[in-house]
Protein backbone atom coordinates (compact mmCIF):
# COMPACT_ATOMS: atom_id res chain seq x y z
CA UNK A 1 0.00 0.00 0.00
CA UNK A 2 2.69 2.47 0.96
CA UNK A 3 4.50 1.63 -2.48
CA UNK A 4 1.23 2.84 -4.04
CA UNK A 5 1.13 6.30 -2.80
CA UNK A 6 4.54 6.66 -3.42
CA UNK A 7 4.04 5.97 -6.70
CA UNK A 8 1.46 8.07 -6.96
CA UNK A 9 3.19 10.89 -5.39
CA UNK A 10 5.80 10.46 -7.82
CA UNK A 11 3.87 10.70 -10.58
CA UNK A 12 1.85 14.54 -9.38
CA UNK A 13 5.49 15.91 -8.90
CA UNK A 14 6.81 14.31 -12.62
CA UNK A 15 3.40 16.35 -14.32
CA UNK A 16 3.97 19.12 -11.95
CA UNK A 17 7.38 19.77 -13.15
CA UNK A 18 6.43 19.02 -16.71
CA UNK A 19 4.01 21.84 -16.39
CA UNK A 20 6.49 24.56 -15.05
CA UNK A 21 9.18 23.53 -17.60
CA UNK A 22 6.90 23.95 -20.96
CA UNK A 23 5.09 27.31 -19.40
CA UNK A 24 8.03 29.65 -19.00
CA UNK A 25 8.15 33.01 -17.32
CA UNK A 26 7.09 35.77 -20.29
CA UNK A 27 9.68 38.18 -20.68
CA UNK A 28 9.38 41.75 -18.73
CA UNK A 29 9.79 44.70 -21.22
CA UNK A 30 12.12 46.92 -19.99
CA UNK A 31 12.88 49.34 -22.75
CA UNK A 32 11.85 52.97 -22.48
CA UNK A 33 10.73 54.77 -26.08
CA UNK A 34 12.17 57.06 -28.01
CA UNK A 35 12.47 60.51 -27.13
CA UNK A 36 10.54 62.97 -29.23
CA UNK A 37 11.93 65.61 -31.52
CA UNK A 38 11.76 69.09 -33.01
CA UNK A 39 10.46 70.55 -29.96
CA UNK A 40 9.45 73.94 -30.65
CA UNK A 41 7.11 76.75 -29.63
CA UNK A 42 3.65 77.17 -32.06
CA UNK A 43 2.49 80.75 -30.64
CA UNK A 44 2.91 82.72 -27.43
CA UNK A 45 1.15 85.55 -25.61
CA UNK A 46 1.23 87.38 -22.66
CA UNK A 47 -0.27 84.35 -20.55
CA UNK A 48 0.38 81.63 -22.58
CA UNK A 49 3.13 79.46 -24.92
CA UNK A 50 1.97 76.37 -26.84
CA UNK A 51 4.61 74.06 -27.70
CA UNK A 52 4.80 71.74 -30.26
CA UNK A 53 7.01 68.86 -31.11
CA UNK A 54 6.98 65.42 -33.07
CA UNK A 55 6.15 62.07 -31.88
CA UNK A 56 9.06 59.16 -31.80
CA UNK A 57 8.25 56.10 -33.75
CA UNK A 58 8.35 53.50 -31.56
CA UNK A 59 5.87 50.88 -31.76
CA UNK A 60 4.81 50.59 -28.05
CA UNK A 61 5.03 54.65 -26.92
CA UNK A 62 1.94 55.92 -25.14
CA UNK A 63 2.37 59.44 -24.26
CA UNK A 64 3.81 62.32 -23.48
CA UNK A 65 4.79 63.63 -19.60
CA UNK A 66 5.01 66.89 -19.39
CA UNK A 67 7.19 69.66 -16.89
CA UNK A 68 7.09 72.99 -16.89
CA UNK A 69 9.93 74.55 -15.23
CA UNK A 70 10.69 71.22 -13.53
CA UNK A 71 6.97 70.93 -12.26
CA UNK A 72 4.96 68.33 -13.46
CA UNK A 73 1.85 69.36 -15.28
CA UNK A 74 -0.14 66.51 -17.72
CA UNK A 75 0.27 63.62 -19.26
CA UNK A 76 -0.05 64.19 -23.30
CA UNK A 77 -1.91 61.71 -25.36
CA UNK A 78 0.11 60.29 -28.40
CA UNK A 79 -0.70 61.83 -31.36
CA UNK A 80 -1.68 65.30 -29.84
CA UNK A 81 1.73 66.39 -30.47
CA UNK A 82 1.68 70.03 -28.59
CA UNK A 83 1.00 71.25 -25.14
CA UNK A 84 -0.38 74.77 -24.06
CA UNK A 85 1.16 75.88 -20.71
CA UNK A 86 -1.39 78.43 -19.48
CA UNK A 87 -2.00 81.55 -16.72
CA UNK A 88 1.41 82.28 -16.80
CA UNK A 89 3.04 85.80 -16.32
CA UNK A 90 4.16 88.25 -19.42
CA UNK A 91 7.55 88.66 -19.43
CA UNK A 92 9.30 86.02 -18.27
CA UNK A 93 10.82 82.50 -19.15
CA UNK A 94 9.51 79.17 -18.88
CA UNK A 95 11.05 75.95 -19.74
CA UNK A 96 9.16 72.85 -21.10
CA UNK A 97 10.75 69.76 -20.64
CA UNK A 98 9.57 66.19 -21.59
CA UNK A 99 10.04 62.57 -20.99
CA UNK A 100 8.09 59.57 -22.75
CA UNK A 101 6.47 56.99 -22.14
CA UNK A 102 5.21 53.53 -23.14
CA UNK A 103 2.34 51.68 -23.01
CA UNK A 104 3.72 49.33 -19.62
CA UNK A 105 4.94 52.53 -18.03
CA UNK A 106 8.72 52.96 -19.02
CA UNK A 107 9.65 56.22 -18.74
CA UNK A 108 12.88 57.57 -21.07
CA UNK A 109 15.10 59.23 -18.56
CA UNK A 110 16.02 61.48 -21.70
CA UNK A 111 14.57 65.07 -20.83
CA UNK A 112 14.37 67.16 -23.89
CA UNK A 113 13.40 70.92 -22.94
CA UNK A 114 12.66 74.23 -24.60
CA UNK A 115 13.19 77.58 -23.37
CA UNK A 116 10.41 80.05 -24.48
CA UNK A 117 9.83 84.00 -22.52
CA UNK A 118 5.64 85.00 -22.93
CA UNK A 119 5.21 88.70 -24.54
CA UNK A 120 5.36 91.44 -22.60
CA UNK A 121 2.01 92.97 -20.73
CA UNK A 122 0.45 95.86 -23.42
CA UNK A 123 -1.19 98.36 -20.80
CA UNK A 124 -3.46 99.89 -23.54
CA UNK A 125 -7.34 100.32 -23.78
CA UNK A 126 -9.50 98.69 -26.43
CA UNK A 127 -10.41 98.84 -29.93
CA UNK A 128 -13.30 97.68 -32.09
CA UNK A 129 -13.11 97.50 -35.82
CA UNK A 130 -14.91 95.97 -38.89
CA UNK A 131 -12.53 95.05 -41.74
CA UNK A 132 -14.34 94.59 -45.39
CA UNK A 133 -12.88 92.95 -48.50
CA UNK A 134 -12.35 94.25 -51.71
CA UNK A 135 -16.11 95.80 -52.44
CA UNK A 136 -15.57 97.12 -56.10
CA UNK A 137 -18.44 99.33 -56.23
CA UNK A 138 -19.73 100.02 -59.62
CA UNK A 139 -21.19 103.21 -60.40
CA UNK A 140 -24.24 101.39 -60.73
CA UNK A 141 -26.16 101.91 -57.24
CA UNK A 142 -27.97 98.71 -58.11
CA UNK A 143 -25.45 96.41 -58.76
CA UNK A 144 -25.14 93.48 -56.33
CA UNK A 145 -21.71 94.78 -54.73
CA UNK A 146 -23.09 97.80 -53.79
CA UNK A 147 -26.17 96.08 -52.77
CA UNK A 148 -24.18 94.13 -50.45
CA UNK A 149 -22.04 96.99 -48.58
CA UNK A 150 -25.78 99.22 -48.66
CA UNK A 151 -26.39 96.06 -45.94
CA UNK A 152 -23.43 96.41 -44.38
CA UNK A 153 -23.33 99.83 -43.50
CA UNK A 154 -26.71 99.34 -41.61
CA UNK A 155 -25.60 96.38 -40.10
CA UNK A 156 -22.60 98.57 -38.72
CA UNK A 157 -24.80 101.78 -38.05
CA UNK A 158 -27.21 99.36 -35.55
CA UNK A 159 -24.00 97.91 -33.59
CA UNK A 160 -22.78 99.80 -30.25
CA UNK A 161 -19.53 98.32 -30.26
CA UNK A 162 -17.52 99.39 -33.26
CA UNK A 163 -15.04 102.16 -32.86
CA UNK A 164 -14.05 102.49 -36.95
CA UNK A 165 -14.20 100.37 -40.49
CA UNK A 166 -11.57 99.84 -42.51
CA UNK A 167 -11.78 98.74 -46.06
CA UNK A 168 -9.00 97.04 -46.61
CA UNK A 169 -8.32 97.82 -50.57
CA UNK A 170 -10.49 97.58 -54.28
CA UNK A 171 -13.17 100.04 -52.80
CA UNK A 172 -14.58 100.53 -57.00
CA UNK A 173 -13.41 97.97 -59.48
CA UNK A 174 -12.04 100.65 -61.46
CA UNK A 175 -10.95 103.89 -61.25
CA UNK A 176 -13.32 106.92 -62.31
CA UNK A 177 -14.81 110.09 -60.78
CA UNK A 178 -18.08 107.98 -60.84
CA UNK A 179 -17.07 105.28 -58.96
CA UNK A 180 -15.46 106.76 -56.53
CA UNK A 181 -18.43 109.57 -56.05
CA UNK A 182 -20.50 106.55 -55.28
CA UNK A 183 -18.58 104.83 -53.01
CA UNK A 184 -18.00 108.17 -50.97
CA UNK A 185 -21.58 108.78 -50.87
CA UNK A 186 -22.15 105.09 -49.86
CA UNK A 187 -19.81 105.15 -46.85
CA UNK A 188 -20.39 108.86 -45.76
CA UNK A 189 -23.73 107.34 -44.48
CA UNK A 190 -21.67 104.99 -41.80
CA UNK A 191 -22.31 106.55 -38.15
CA UNK A 192 -18.50 105.30 -37.40
CA UNK A 193 -15.13 106.89 -38.52
CA UNK A 194 -13.90 104.78 -41.53
CA UNK A 195 -10.85 104.03 -43.44
CA UNK A 196 -9.86 103.09 -46.78
CA UNK A 197 -6.70 101.92 -48.31
CA UNK A 198 -5.78 101.49 -52.02
CA UNK A 199 -5.82 98.32 -54.05
CA UNK A 200 -5.16 97.74 -57.27
CA UNK A 201 -8.36 98.40 -58.85
CA UNK A 202 -8.17 101.54 -56.91
CA UNK A 203 -5.29 102.65 -59.32
CA UNK A 204 -5.44 100.24 -61.96
CA UNK A 205 -3.70 102.16 -65.28
CA UNK A 206 -3.86 105.67 -62.95
CA UNK A 207 -2.16 107.25 -60.58
CA UNK A 208 -2.83 107.23 -56.50
CA UNK A 209 -3.95 110.89 -56.99
CA UNK A 210 -7.97 110.38 -57.80
CA UNK A 211 -8.05 108.11 -54.67
CA UNK A 212 -6.21 110.83 -52.27
CA UNK A 213 -8.97 113.15 -54.10
CA UNK A 214 -11.92 111.04 -52.26
CA UNK A 215 -10.25 109.03 -49.63
CA UNK A 216 -7.09 109.88 -48.81
CA UNK A 217 -3.99 110.46 -47.73
CA UNK A 218 -3.68 106.84 -49.02
CA UNK A 219 -0.19 105.81 -46.40
CA UNK A 220 -0.42 107.45 -43.01
CA UNK A 221 -0.68 106.31 -39.18
CA UNK A 222 -3.27 106.79 -36.55
CA UNK A 223 -2.88 106.09 -33.07
CA UNK A 224 -6.11 105.11 -30.83
CA UNK A 225 -6.22 104.15 -27.15
CA UNK A 226 -2.36 103.28 -27.10
CA UNK A 227 -2.43 101.49 -30.60
CA UNK A 228 -0.71 102.24 -33.86
CA UNK A 229 -2.38 101.86 -37.01
CA UNK A 230 -0.60 101.83 -40.10
CA UNK A 231 -2.37 102.02 -43.20
CA UNK A 232 -0.23 101.20 -46.01
CA UNK A 233 -0.40 102.65 -49.80
CA UNK A 234 0.37 100.79 -53.10
CA UNK A 235 1.92 101.96 -56.29
CA UNK A 236 2.52 100.81 -59.65
CA UNK A 237 1.00 99.77 -63.07
CA UNK A 238 -1.23 96.76 -64.09
CA UNK A 239 1.55 94.82 -64.35
CA UNK A 240 3.60 95.23 -61.56
CA UNK A 241 2.13 96.44 -58.14
CA UNK A 242 4.24 97.20 -55.36
CA UNK A 243 2.96 98.54 -51.60
CA UNK A 244 4.23 102.24 -50.21
CA UNK A 245 4.52 102.72 -47.23
CA UNK A 246 7.65 104.82 -45.15
CA UNK A 247 8.31 102.63 -42.09
CA UNK A 248 10.74 104.43 -40.41
CA UNK A 249 8.43 107.29 -39.15
CA UNK A 250 6.43 104.30 -37.59
CA UNK A 251 7.03 103.57 -33.70
CA UNK A 252 8.46 99.90 -33.68
CA UNK A 253 7.65 98.97 -30.03
CA UNK A 254 4.31 100.20 -29.87
CA UNK A 255 1.70 97.66 -29.90
CA UNK A 256 0.78 97.80 -33.29
CA UNK A 257 -1.98 96.97 -36.30
CA UNK A 258 -1.33 97.06 -40.18
CA UNK A 259 -3.58 96.98 -43.11
CA UNK A 260 -2.48 96.25 -46.33
CA UNK A 261 -4.60 95.01 -49.58
CA UNK A 262 -2.22 92.50 -50.25
CA UNK A 263 -0.54 89.63 -47.58
CA UNK A 264 2.39 88.54 -46.04
CA UNK A 265 2.10 85.75 -45.05
CA UNK A 266 1.05 82.43 -47.09
CA UNK A 267 -2.28 80.87 -47.31
CA UNK A 268 -3.05 77.87 -44.85
CA UNK A 269 -1.19 74.83 -46.64
CA UNK A 270 1.24 76.94 -48.23
CA UNK A 271 5.30 77.63 -47.81
CA UNK A 272 5.61 80.28 -49.76
CA UNK A 273 3.92 83.58 -49.76
CA UNK A 274 4.23 84.76 -53.74
CA UNK A 275 3.84 81.02 -54.92
CA UNK A 276 0.76 80.05 -52.48
CA UNK A 277 -1.17 83.09 -53.99
CA UNK A 278 0.18 83.38 -57.42
CA UNK A 279 3.02 86.48 -58.72
CA UNK A 280 -0.36 88.74 -59.05
CA UNK A 281 -1.41 88.41 -55.37
CA UNK A 282 2.43 88.33 -53.93
CA UNK A 283 3.14 92.13 -54.62
CA UNK A 284 3.17 92.46 -50.94
CA UNK A 285 5.23 89.57 -49.89
CA UNK A 286 8.34 91.45 -49.51
CA UNK A 287 6.89 93.54 -46.98
CA UNK A 288 7.69 90.84 -44.17
CA UNK A 289 11.22 91.74 -42.95
CA UNK A 290 9.29 95.61 -42.32
CA UNK A 291 6.65 93.76 -40.74
CA UNK A 292 8.92 91.71 -38.74
CA UNK A 293 10.26 94.68 -37.25
CA UNK A 294 7.56 95.40 -34.54
CA UNK A 295 8.03 94.23 -31.77
CA UNK A 296 4.51 94.50 -30.35
CA UNK A 297 2.74 93.54 -34.05
CA UNK A 298 -0.83 92.66 -32.92
CA UNK A 299 -2.45 91.98 -36.20
CA UNK A 300 -1.88 91.97 -40.01
CA UNK A 301 -5.08 92.84 -42.60
CA UNK A 302 -5.59 92.38 -45.97
CA UNK A 303 -7.65 91.70 -48.67
CA UNK A 304 -6.91 90.83 -52.51
CA UNK A 305 -6.89 87.40 -52.79
CA UNK A 306 -10.59 87.06 -52.43
CA UNK A 307 -10.32 83.78 -50.21
CA UNK A 308 -10.31 84.26 -46.53
CA UNK A 309 -7.52 83.31 -44.43
CA UNK A 310 -7.43 83.66 -40.01
CA UNK A 311 -3.50 82.84 -38.85
CA UNK A 312 -2.15 83.34 -35.70
CA UNK A 313 1.68 82.90 -36.21
CA UNK A 314 3.84 83.47 -32.94
CA UNK A 315 1.02 85.22 -31.13
CA UNK A 316 0.31 87.27 -33.94
CA UNK A 317 -3.15 87.62 -36.20
CA UNK A 318 -2.94 87.33 -40.05
CA UNK A 319 -6.22 88.24 -40.93
CA UNK A 320 -6.89 88.10 -44.99
CA UNK A 321 -10.57 89.47 -45.66
CA UNK A 322 -12.83 88.14 -48.11
CA UNK A 323 -14.27 90.38 -50.80
CA UNK A 324 -17.46 91.44 -50.54
CA UNK A 325 -18.10 91.72 -54.19
CA UNK A 326 -16.81 90.00 -56.90
CA UNK A 327 -15.39 91.42 -60.35
CA UNK A 328 -16.86 91.23 -63.64
CA UNK A 329 -18.38 88.09 -62.22
CA UNK A 330 -15.34 86.01 -62.17
CA UNK A 331 -15.43 85.62 -58.21
CA UNK A 332 -17.80 84.38 -55.74
CA UNK A 333 -19.01 86.92 -53.45
CA UNK A 334 -18.45 86.58 -49.55
CA UNK A 335 -21.80 87.13 -47.18
CA UNK A 336 -19.13 87.74 -43.85
CA UNK A 337 -17.29 90.80 -42.91
CA UNK A 338 -14.29 90.45 -40.14
CA UNK A 339 -14.98 91.50 -36.37
CA UNK A 340 -12.04 92.38 -34.00
CA UNK A 341 -11.79 93.23 -30.72
CA UNK A 342 -8.37 93.99 -28.45
CA UNK A 343 -8.03 94.36 -25.44
CA UNK A 344 -5.00 95.22 -23.24
CA UNK A 345 -3.23 93.52 -26.41
CA UNK A 346 -4.84 90.24 -26.71
CA UNK A 347 -6.37 89.94 -29.94
CA UNK A 348 -9.92 87.95 -30.83
CA UNK A 349 -11.16 88.00 -34.08
CA UNK A 350 -14.75 86.76 -35.29
CA UNK A 351 -17.01 86.73 -38.75
CA UNK A 352 -19.83 88.29 -39.30
CA UNK A 353 -22.57 87.70 -41.48
CA UNK A 354 -24.34 90.41 -43.09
Amino acid sequence: MVRKVNICILAIMSIMMTAFIISPVAAVDTTPPGSITSLHMNSRGTNYIDWGWTDPTTSDFNDVDVYINGVFKANVPKGTKHYRATGLAPSTSYIIGTKTVDNTGNINPIMRTNTQTTKAAIATGTIRFITIGDPHLSSTTSSDQNKRLTKIVNLINGRSDVDFVVVVGDIVSGPTTSRYSVAKTMLGKLNKPYYVIPGNHDISGSSISMFNTYFGPAEHIENLNGYQLIFVGIKGSTTNYEWSFDYSKADKTKPTVIFNHGPVQPKVGSTSCASSRGSYFGYACDMKPQVDSFTKLLGFYNGHVHVGDNQVIGGERYVTQDNIGGYDGKDGDSDYIGYTKIVDGVVTYSLVHY
